[in-house]
């Protein structure tokens, strides 16, 4: 008999426009400590929040921080040269952090080695697929959006029950359904609610949400 699907581990990458909203609602440097209590400040918040999406960025990493999607699931946080090198550039140049000062070059080099790296490689025993050299889905992605949906596309290391791509970025998330299959493409208020559902004792079948 083979094994379950349900119980197979599942892969998740997170859209460079995730963590560029945490970086907005934190000051630098990064800390996990300030990550921590920002988060239980708006965790039992309405979902989506009604006021800052970004909150839902912020509570769609939180909840992958164990590695766990649910008591026998694995939950592997997966990413790529192409995600971390925008986080990188982009906290330099356009997104600033909650205080308005743009993330200076030690600062964002930080947010990535903490936010980034400690989520995927420490926390979730995930891993980067390494350089991007051709979108996948452009059109009717743009490029940038593809190089992110090609991660998802080939993260994990056997093939996952589950791939989910997180974005807060309508175009990526609407065009979804021209995508591949193989990985379910959500914004961060669906995913959270995926991952609380999973968690529950009576639960959803894990994917359901946001299809």
């Amino acid at each position: 008999m083979g094994a379950d699907p349900e119980l197979e581990p599942h892969v998740v990458v997170f859209d460079v426009n995730v963590y560029l909203d945490i970086a907005g609602l934190v000051e630098q440097p990064f800390t996990w400590q300030q990550f921590d209590d920002l988060a239980g400040a708006v965790m039992s918040q309405p979902n989506p929040h009604p006021k800052d999406a970004r909150l839902d960025s912020l509570r769609a990493v939180a909840v992958s921080r164990s590695g766990q999607l649910c008591r026998d699931v694995k939950l592997e946080v997966w990413t790529s040269s192409h995600i971390d090198n925008l986080v990188l550039g982009k906290a330099q140049t356009v997104v600033p952090d909650c205080n308005g000062a743009l993330w200076t070059k030690e600062n964002a080099i930080e947010l990535h080695d903490t936010l980034v790296n400690d989520l995927v490689y420490d926390l979730s025993s995930g891993g980067s697929v390494g350089e991007i050299k051709i979108a996948v889905g452009n059109p009717p992605l743009d490029h940038e959006d593809g190089c992110v949906f090609a991660t998802a596309m080939r993260a994990g290391e056997d093939d996952p029950a589950l791939r989910f791509c997180v974005t807060r970025d309508t175009q990526f998330r609407e065009s979804s359904s021209e995508l591949h299959p193989r990985v379910s493409v959500v914004y961060p208020h669906e995913y959270l609610q995926m991952v609380l559902l999973a968690r529950k004792p009576s639960r959803l079948p894990i994917g359901t949400v946001g299809r």
